[in-house]
């Protein structure tokens, strides 16, 4: 022990030699020595923790890695997704857009470079990269190897990615929505008959049958009259005001007459996607050749009606918002919520920058700028006329109501001509027949007419007739008795007339 102790002094002496002496007093000066880039020599940086005396119990401590936000102009390597290729994976950059309004991504990491006081330089990559035997390709292989030091692009997270890089705070919520134009308003929806099920049906026509039985009994029974009241209950009301549904969700559209596709960017994603309606969808848009479509011509497809279109809300309201400004409030967008997930920025495994990168997005979320590019970056639907959760019915809606009612008056009007008919039936028989002997008679009078060859026999018709009149005009009720009746009243009245009249077919009409 004695040994160590002699030679641990003899360190102290030999090194207090080199220390500078101030007031008599050793005094040793410390400086923190890190480096920006660890494979980069020439990012050395020394920073002065001051000096340190027996006289001085506080020392100024060195900077943590989270709160270095200087790099002396240093650069930092960034992958951009360049998105110039059209076989490239469903998160491709929006970089091609001329306009520099539509970079949101160039100001968010021009911003970031300012607060870390860093420059930049750029790695252009064509595709995000995909998991392949285990290894990253492209712009994410070149993150998770450490070539770069961040990826730029509207890359999303997932659990796969998660397993071999970081990523930042994120920047949006990313989805993936579908956009069809509404059904019009003339469409169709049967809402008068809607409420009413089979059975519902039977137990109306039950009453209805009730309802005859117990008129036709009351109406047999008593001279009363019988007065109905008919009313409608209240639903009624509430169903003519109906709930303008439409299509909600991605079942609705599924079940609805409509075809379907989805953007050549997404085809990665529909081809991996475990969900059963999103399965459907790409089944479908594949069978009908529907698949792999530009978002612009999809877009178009959906304004013309009958078509549903799946495809990145980033890139289809943005281009709602440009290309097709003029049909933007025709589309509708339905949100698919399977697809919800978040855009962040990519960064090695244990990056020695993820801290600090967070550190400066979480500024700039407190002073409004991660809101504002977030805005840019997944702009709103374009703001248009909020249609109405409810509306009155439509004729096309009760269209049903209007055949049933049509339905109804012309049983009704047959009902009342068969009353009347058979209330009058007396009246029309016996106007029947005076018809049809008028008929008869100028029928039997014209072949008299035209047969002059045998005067005589006109001359005898002509008698037989007079006295056929005169036989029955005591008689008041005619053609009711036959002529044993006739006979048995009065047996002397001559009835060869009768007979003879039948035989000539000339019948004359008896009068009261």
């Amino acid at each position: 022990d004695a040994i160590i102790e002699e030679e641990i002094n003899e360190n102290v002496t030999k090194n207090l030699d080199y220390s500078q002496k101030q007031n008599s007093s050793v005094c040793f000066y410390v400086v923190h020595v890190y480096k920006i880039r660890i494979s980069d020599n020439s990012s050395l940086i020394v920073d002065s923790l001051g000096s340190w005396n027996p006289g001085e119990l506080m020392l100024k401590l060195p900077v943590d890695v989270e709160l270095r936000n200087n790099f002396y102009h240093l650069p930092l390597i960034i992958g951009i997704l360049n998105g110039t290729n059209e076989d490239q994976n469903e998160e491709n950059s929006l970089y091609e857009e001329q306009m520099t309004e539509d970079r949101p991504l160039n100001d968010f990491i021009n911003f970031l470079a300012s607060n870390l006081n860093a420059s930049l330089e750029t790695v252009m990559h064509e595709k995000v990269g995909v998991l392949t035997n285990k290894a990253w390709t492209h712009l994410l292989g070149d993150v998770n190897n450490g070539i770069v030091d961040i990826g730029l692009g509207y890359i999303t997270v997932n659990d796969e990615r998660r397993r071999d890089m970081c990523f930042s705070h994120p920047l949006i919520r990313y989805t993936r929505n579908i956009y069809i134009r509404p059904p019009e308003s003339g469409f169709m929806r049967d809402i008068f008959l809607q409420p009413f099920n089979n059975r519902l049906l039977l137990c109306v026509a039950f009453v209805h049958v009730l309802i005859i039985v117990t008129i036709s009994l009351i109406n047999y029974i008593t001279r009363n009259v019988f007065l109905m009241y008919n009313a409608y209950a209240g639903f009624i009301t509430s169903i003519l005001s109906v709930q303008a549904t439409g299509i909600k969700t991605l079942e609705d559209l599924l079940q609805n007459n409509f075809k379907v596709g989805y953007s050549d960017l997404d085809d990665e994603f529909m081809r991996n996607t475990n969900d059963t309606n999103l399965r459907k969808l790409y089944i479908n848009a594949f069978n009908t050749r529907e698949s792999r479509i530009d978002t612009n011509q999809g877009l178009q497809k959906a304004v013309k009606g009958s078509y549903g279109f799946f495809a990145s809300a980033t890139l289809a309201r943005r281009t709602l918002r440009t290309s097709l400004i003029q049909e933007r409030c025709s589309l509708k967008e339905i949100e698919v919520g399977q697809t919800f997930t978040v855009v962040a920025l990519p960064m090695e495994k244990f990056s020695p920058y993820e801290k600090i990168i967070n550190l400066n997005i979480l500024r700039m979320l407190e002073r409004g700028v991660i809101d504002r590019i977030g805005d840019r970056m997944l702009p709103d639907m374009p703001k248009c006329r909020d249609p109405t959760t409810f509306h009155s019915a439509r004729i096309a809606d009760v269209y049903s109501a209007f055949i049933i009612l049509a339905i109804g008056i012309v049983i009704a009007v047959c009902i009342g001509l068969v009353e009347r008919i058979w209330s009058r039936r007396l009246k029309f028989k016996n106007k029947l027949r005076q018809i049809i002997d008028i008929y008869l008679r100028k029928k039997r009078t014209s072949e008299v007419l035209t047969n002059k060859n045998n005067p005589k026999e006109i001359l005898n018709d002509y008698i037989n007739n007079i006295n056929c009149n005169l036989h029955f005009k005591t008689y008041k009720r005619r053609l009711r008795y036959s002529s044993s009746r006739v006979k048995k009243f009065n047996p002397k009245v001559n009835y060869d007339c009768d007979n003879q009249l039948q035989t000539k077919q000339i019948i004359f009409p008896f009068r009261n």
